[in-house]
């Protein structure tokens, strides 16, 4: 019987098995209760790096107390030997149940990931990000029992937690479940581990994940350049939480508080629902994304409002007199006509009224002299020609484009104010003729739903090598 910390625990069974440990199912002598041991392989123990993250899980766990999440019992450090006594979970995980049993009826995988949602808002609480959040490492226990967040292997402290700066580590991610702001090489923070909460609910309720399938590179750039497409029979009470999860920017995420809210509110209207049938190999999961809402995201958009081409501040306004231009909400404000003002309080109006009268009465003086002035230069029997800048005309579409005249025109000196001589040309004013080099500033929508086909060139979703399974990978480098 193989033994470690000094005999105390007998190493009964292999439970699982990882890149860089095993995990037993043990009998600790001196308390007689079954234990779960995650041993650090001896290869794997002659590496500095791989120690320290060892040991990392070991303080992070030791700093929780949390019904769903997995506890730490004990530490062994002797003779190169590193293991982590934890408690034994009598249930299997939900990859495991996933593969044996298919999707989870939609009341099921609700509960299950609120309880998750709580494990998550307690950790995140304490500055800490579990950063491998994935079916594989939820516990479901067989007598009903709170389900369990395992495996903190490459847990981080966010950057604001203790002082301590995470973001020249390595960051270790899933493909299938990394967030894009990870991808782009950011370190994860609390939204990121709700990004990929978002996934595996979709994963509990469609039995595969959006973005499976070809190489690890690819699953990665759909992360970034594409959205989920929720599958027919999907609850639609559901699919607004997934899709929130998974917005692209961290910054309008929900926290994991709210999404633990919103998934209990759900749970009566999902009792009696029969699981949805496996997914097909031709049902389309991803949908590439509209150009101007491609992740990551550096910072919250602004806000947008859409006018009329030909009020926008964009030139040339006439060739798109047919669509809508995106606009800044500022610099519609500032195209406002202005309101007139409020009118004043009776008693206000009472103590000032002969203002207004006064000033009544100025304006009439001004416009009857100006009139008589006008009158009798109108009656001037010889007046000179007068010239004045020509007004600049722009070019609809479908009309013949005006030509650059020479400049000003002239105005025949009858008594009537009358049009530019013929012939004379337009103005100076550049023509707006000729086709716009890419149409409405931001045109469409960002693609929620997605058609019902994949469009032309759309790999198949289920192909042999699925990526995300297992040990974590790849390594995405660290930020500078």
């Amino acid at each position: 019987m193989r033994t470690v910390g000094a005999g105390r625990y007998e190493l009964e069974a292999e439970i699982a098995k990882g890149a860089i440990g095993i995990v037993w199912r043990a009998l600790d002598t001196t308390t007689g209760e079954r234990v779960a041991v995650k041993q650090l392989r001896p290869e794997a123990a002659v590496q500095a790096e791989l120690v320290e993250s060892f040991l990392g899980e070991a303080r992070v766990l030791r700093e929780l107390d949390h019904p769903s999440v997995i506890r730490a019992r004990d530490l062994v450090q002797s003779a190169g030997q590193y293991a982590l006594v934890l408690d034994l979970v009598n249930g299997v995980d939900l990859r495991r149940r996933l593969r044996a049993d298919g999707p989870l009826p939609p009341q099921v995988a609700a509960d299950v990931v609120a309880q998750i949602c709580d494990a998550l808002a307690y950790v995140h609480h304490r500055g800490i990000v579990h950063g491998d959040i994935k079916p594989g490492n939820i516990l479901v226990p067989v007598d009903g029992s709170p389900v369990r967040l395992a495996d903190f292997g490459i847990a981080r402290r966010v950057p604001w937690a203790d002082g301590r700066n995470d973001a020249d580590r390595a960051t270790h991610a899933t493909p299938e479940y990394v967030a894009p702001e990870v991808v782009a090489g950011e370190p994860p923070l609390p939204a990121a581990d709700v990004y990929a909460l978002g996934i595996v609910l979709y994963e509990l309720l469609c039995g595969r994940t959006p973005y499976r399938g070809g190489t690890a590179g690819e699953v990665l750039r759909r992360h970034a350049t594409c959205v989920p497409v929720p599958p027919p029979g999907l609850p639609e009470q559901i699919w607004p939480v997934i899709s929130e999860c998974m917005i692209p920017d961290p910054d309008q995420r929900p926290s994991a508080t709210i999404v633990a809210r919103r998934m209990r509110a759900v749970l009566p209207s999902l009792a009696g629902l029969a699981p949805l049938a496996p997914l097909a190999p031709d049902v389309v999961t991803w949908w590439p994304r509209s150009a101007e809402d491609t992740a990551p995201v550096a910072a919250v958009r602004r806000r947008v409002t859409w006018v009329p081409a030909g009020t926008a501040p964009v030139s040339p306004a006439a060739a798109y007199s047919t669509h809508f231009v995106a606009v800044p909400e500022p610099v519609v404000a500032s195209m406002a006509v202005p309101q007139p003002a409020a009118p004043a309080p009776a008693a206000r109006r009472r103590r000032g009224s002969w203002v207004p009268l006064l000033a009544g009465l100025a304006a009439a003086v001004v416009a009857v002299a100006f009139g008589m002035t006008a009158l009798l230069l109108l009656n001037q029997p010889h007046r000179a020609q007068t010239t004045e800048p020509a007004a600049v005309v722009s070019h609809q579409p479908g009309t013949p484009a005006p030509h650059s005249g020479a400049g000003p025109t002239t105005r025949p000196s009858s008594g009537a104010p009358g049009n530019p001589s013929g012939g004379a040309g337009a103005g100076t004013g550049t023509p707006h003729g000729g086709s716009p080099r890419g149409g409405p500033t931001r045109g469409g929508s960002s693609g929620g739903s997605g058609p019902a086909k994949p469009p032309a060139g759309h790999p198949a979703s289920s192909q042999p090598g699925l990526p995300g399974i297992g040990s974590p990978m790849p390594t995405l480098p660290a930020v500078r």
